[in-house]
């Protein structure tokens, strides 16, 4: 019982200590133990530590006042007990009896203070007492690792009873356990650099897999695309199906769902599935999606903002500096770190040219 008591008083203490994180607790151990911070990668860990740096750390632990009922605190409830106990029993009277009368009141305060100042109320006469012929240090040790290791309940789930620490067999259990847990977090830690790297592998193939997709894609699809006027979607709607025919796109010249590059093999084809002929450009779009990825060859809404300037000033429609400094200026080319001025202005200069013929 006394022993329990000390346990539950170092286990609360330690509580403390540790504040809910399990990483607080195994670093703890290791400095106790001089558990080094880092293992060689195998599971088979030593079980060794260090037990005069063990008993100075722990002993400072057992000097600390952390809760309201300290390790120090049991060793003299119980110590006082045993003298009371020693005491009545020799006088043969009860409790009650010799706290009646004053003359057995101070003999009793007598017994507890000669105690004390011989020294049978300490740890150390505790550990004897209870532990028997244990070394104090080690026992000391043990207690203070077991109530880090084991500060909840929780922790103590599954296990019938801890070991004793009346040898040092409790404190290599648990410098064998703080081992296996660095390498446990060391395993982890290498698996998961291994698994980023492996991430980034794929992310490494797949930029290089879409960089090659989008050379492809411009080799049919570089320079502006084609525009053309409400004329001539009329005079090519007359030629195509009913449920074929082409729509533009505002005053811009483009087509609502067929690709205007020339060079394309799908040049004018309707790119919606047949059984979707829905408003939805997302078709379009995705046939396009290379202008945008990995990095920007195009912007969205060029030919909406290059009509609108073209339309709004004459200045723009016969000066070409003038209209693509408007563009340059609506669009902040040179803020992207893709901007390449010289790949934009030529560009700029045939989306003029397109939409000019077609206003």
């Amino acid at each position: 019982l006394a022993l329990g008591m000390m346990a539950e008083a170092v286990s609360r203490a330690c509580r403390v200590l540790v504040k809910g994180h399990e990483e607080a607790m195994w670093r703890l151990i290791r400095r106790c133990l001089s558990v080094p911070d880092s293992v060689e990668m195998t599971p088979d860990q030593p079980d060794t530590f260090d037990l005069e740096t063990a008993q100075r750390r722990s002993g400072a632990f057992f000097l600390k006042t952390l809760t309201n009922c300290s390790p120090f605190a049991v060793v003299a409830m119980v110590g006082v007990a045993r003298v009371t106990r020693s005491f009545l029993r020799e006088r043969r009277l009860s409790l009650s009896a010799a706290l009646s009368r004053a003359a057995d009141r101070s003999d009793l305060v007598t017994a507890v203070s000669t105690a004390l100042d011989e020294q049978r109320i300490s740890m150390k006469a505790f550990i004897k007492q209870y532990v028997g012929g244990a070394s104090a240090g080690v026992v000391q040790v043990g207690l203070y690792v077991q109530g880090l290791r084991y500060h909840t309940s929780k922790l103590r789930a599954g296990r019938e009873e801890l070991p004793p620490v009346s040898d040092d067999a409790a404190i290599r259990e648990i410098a064998h356990q703080a081992r296996l847990q660095l390498y446990a977090d060391e395993k982890a830690a290498a698996q998961h650099a291994l698994a980023r790297l492996g991430k980034e592998a794929q992310r490494l193939a797949r930029a290089a897999a879409l960089a090659g997709e989008k050379t492809h894609f411009m080799k049919t699809h570089s320079g502006a695309p084609r525009v053309f006027s409400h004329a001539e979607v009329a005079e090519l709607n007359a030629k195509r199906p009913a449920d074929d025919q082409l729509e533009l796109i505002g005053f811009a010249g483009l087509l609502e769902h067929h690709c205007c590059f020339p060079n394309c093999p799908l040049f004018l084809k309707d790119l919606r599935p047949p059984d979707t002929l829905a408003k939805s450009r997302r078709h379009l779009y995705h046939h396009l999606k290379y202008f945008f990825t990995p990095h920007y060859d195009y912007l969205r809404a060029l030919h909406a903002r290059a009509a609108t300037v073209l339309r709004g000033s004459a200045i723009t429609r016969q000066s070409e500096q003038a209209f693509l400094s408007k563009m340059e200026e609506a669009f902040s080319c040179d803020s992207s770190p893709d901007y390449d001025a010289k790949y934009w202005r030529e560009l700029l200069k045939e989306v003029r040219l397109s939409i000019l013929r077609v206003l």
